[in-house]
């Protein structure tokens, strides 16, 4: 099985000499014992060009005085460009941290943006990322995806503030099968992770607290699957996040589950146990055994490809899964004293091999 190893981002940039990289591969160190050839289409290629002449267009200066975009079209130049020169999307890493603090308010006419702005916009952002992966302490440490989007206001100024949500993996792992599954003594925590409060919680290793939680777990063994994709040297295009009824409120996700991924083998339907494919109960201080969080995993596997699925028919373009953010909390309702709910969300992109 052909596997890419390691992924060494070697950031030696400074403020003043941020001028796009032309081939992200100069970037990383990649050891690889992956012979197969690249194929590419003539649909990459044109995808290809089109990001490379926009960047040379930045890089270069040489955009005519005047000149403007369409405001979606910016939106997915800057997309394409970060991730096409900064991704590593197909590597497998032990930490998943994921940065939205990234805002540039952008000027806007008609829904059409001047060049010079949406170049300047293109040079913070690659400012931001590559200063936030220069402050990662991890030796090994990458940038998995950025996905750039228009923020949600009502200024009145002309302007749309973008921002990037990107994720970054750290400390490579080499593992050698696709995903591996919860062991005997993997009793785990659920719906504190929220608050710090994870650990075992049953099994030779009960009381043993850690840093992580049930959701951390799953998300840790989806995130690293140890059968590589077919689009292992691809960088993604139009990327997108799904998530099951999610909003954002002070930079935490509030997610809940809806009876879309009720559990269809459930024997007793409503009774808190298995009754969704994801962590869904009325009591936030209980332990999920071995055999349930295999039963997770692979539920929020099954959520993952349902959510991908459902993107590829609205869109037409072959998307693909990236990573999930999962967390474990627990919340104060309206109908319930407590619950606890591990939530996610899910990052997929269009690869360009």
């Amino acid at each position: 099985m052909n596997r890419k190893y390691i992924y060494t981002i070697i950031a030696l940039f400074s403020v003043s000499l941020l001028v796009f990289n032309a081939c992200k591969k100069e970037m990383k160190t990649i050891p690889t014992n992956n012979t197969e050839a690249t194929h590419w289409t003539a649909e990459d290629l044109k995808i290809q060009n089109n990001i490379l002449n926009f960047q040379n267009k930045i890089k270069n200066n040489s955009f005519k005085d005047g000149e403007s975009m369409s405001l979606d079209s910016a939106v997915w130049y800057l997309e394409a460009l970060m991730n096409y020169n900064y991704s590593s999307p197909d590597s497998s890493y032990v930490n998943l941290t994921v940065d939205t603090t990234f805002e540039f308010n952008l000027p806007i006419d008609n829904d059409m943006v001047d060049f010079s702005n949406v170049a300047a916009a293109a040079f913070a952002m690659e400012e931001h990322i590559v200063d936030h992966l220069n402050n990662m302490p991890n030796d090994i440490k990458f940038v998995i995806a950025a996905d750039v989007s228009i923020k949600s206001n009502e200024l009145k100024d002309g302007t749309k503030t973008i921002t990037i949500t990107t994720g970054y993996g750290s400390e490579y792992i080499d593992n050698p099968g696709c995903y591996t599954p919860f062991g005997a003594n993997d009793y785990w925590r659920y719906g504190l992770g929220y608050i710090n409060m994870g650990g075992y919680c049953g099994g030779p290793n009960q009381g043993q607290s850690t840093n992580s939680d049930a959701a951390e777990e799953i998300q840790y063994r989806i995130n690293n699957p140890t059968c590589q994709p077919i689009w292992q040297n691809a960088y993604f295009t139009d990327i997108v996040t799904s998530a099951n009824n999610y909003w954002e409120n002070g930079g935490d996700y509030i997610y809940y589950i809806t009876s879309e991924y009720l559990n269809p083998n459930d024997d007793i339907p409503g009774d808190g146990y298995l009754d969704y494919l994801t962590l869904y109960v009325n009591n936030y201080y209980d332990c999920l055994s071995p055999e349930e969080m295999n039963f997770y995993m692979q539920g929020n596997l099954d959520i993952i490809e349902s959510e991908c699925q459902k993107i590829i028919l609205a869109t037409g373009l072959d998307y693909k899964f990236m990573y999930t953010d999962l967390k474990g909390m627990y919340y104060y309702g309206p109908t319930v004293i407590s619950a606890s709910s591990t939530f996610g969300v899910i990052h997929y992109g269009s690869p360009i091999n």
